[in-house]
């Protein structure tokens, strides 16, 4: 499929559903810094088909990373620029998630606060975690009309970079320092990875309530690490050339 320049950036699907958000060059007189310069649309099409249609609401300026993209049957979620997308999978207009409402998550009022922003979607319900030194966890069970705060504290280790949650809702987090799982999300504990402990993952996702994928941040690992326990421990699925 020719993409015509643009990169895509995350993909996702689930049942016969498939959405991918793909992002368009920057011109080269725009600073990198700029939310403007990072100009992303949604897409969708129908599994196993390649005729793939912008989503109506689903496009603005911001930056967008693996696993900011989190489908449901029910529907799906985007986070872009700092601002939380949530929407359809038929074929229906998303919308921003409204940054005020009950318990509303003060990341959400300030998108361009340079936060760690991360979400997981489950069975009927979102999860958003955000912090810098701190990470607040917090859940909607209605597309983010409102929120409960579920708890806070210090980011287990380096930077979080990517947090998924299990149909079982058991939640698991990626770091730039290594694996980590919880029952709640108040307390956070080290996964076992034997050499890869202390490894850096940009992306983590659970499939059952049981198994799941991490990949590291640097290709040079050429392994992706897989649980089947939940998240309590990992093992490397190595890459051959």
């Amino acid at each position: 499929i020719n993409t015509n320049g643009y990169a895509v950036v995350d993909l996702s699907a689930v049942g016969s559903h498939v959405l991918a958000v793909v992002t368009r060059p920057s011109p080269a007189s725009c600073p990198p810094s700029s939310p403007v310069c990072k100009p992303f649309t949604l897409y969708s099409a129908a599994a196993g088909g390649d005729r793939w249609t912008a989503v109506p609401g689903g496009s603005g300026s911001g930056a967008v990373t693996a696993g900011g993209l989190q489908l449901t049957p029910a529907g799906g979620y985007l986070m872009a620029g700092g601002r939380l997308y949530a929407g359809p999978l038929g074929g229906g207009a998303w919308r921003k998630v409204p940054a005020t409402g009950a318990g509303a998550p003060g990341c959400l009022a300030s998108p361009q606060a340079p936060d760690t922003r991360l979400i997981a979607a489950g069975r009927g319900t979102v999860y958003l975690a955000c912090g810098t030194a701190n990470l607040d966890l917090y859940s909607s069970g209605n597309e983010g009309v409102s929120w409960r705060a579920l708890g806070t504290g210090p980011v287990p280790a380096g930077s979080a970079t990517s947090l998924a949650v299990s149909p079982a809702g058991h939640l698991v987090l990626a770091t730039t320092s290594g694996l980590f799982y919880s029952d709640t999300g108040q307390k956070w504990i080290r996964a076992t990875a034997g050499s890869a402990a202390n490894l850096a993952f940009r992306y983590i996702g659970m499939t059952t309530a049981t198994r799941g994928v991490a990949v590291p941040a640097s290709p040079s690992a050429r392994a992706v690490f897989v649980t089947s326990d939940g998240g309590r421990t990992w093992r490397a699925s190595q890459i051959s050339r």
